[in-house]
């Protein structure tokens, strides 16, 4: 999900005409926070020393691949409820 967020990301008039921006914001902010959930979650997967450093050459990109995959999985499937509950909220104040 490639969405750059800026000060009008969230502008009322840049979301209020389309559905479609109000979901893929939504959806965005889903994603966000599911990668933080999925990165704490999966902390205890790979081997780290006692400074946090991981052991094993390529664990790093091993865990970000399985982090961003599983974040974007559980926000496309809106499977947290989050972008739900934004889109909702969203699509009732578009009108006011």
């Amino acid at each position: 999900m490639d969405i750059q967020f800026s000060p009008d990301s969230f502008n009322k008039t840049n979301v209020q005409n389309s559905p479609k921006k109000r979901e893929k914001v939504a959806t965005a902010f889903e994603n966000i926070f599911a990668r933080e959930l999925v990165q704490t979650m999966t902390k205890g997967l790979f081997k780290h020393d006692d400074k946090g450093t991981m052991l094993e050459a390529g664990s790093g990109i091993n865990r970000q691949h399985i982090v961003n995959t599983l974040s974007k999985e559980l926000a496309k499937q809106h499977k947290l409820g989050i972008a739900n509950m934004i889109t909702s909220y969203l699509n009732k104040n578009a009108d006011h």
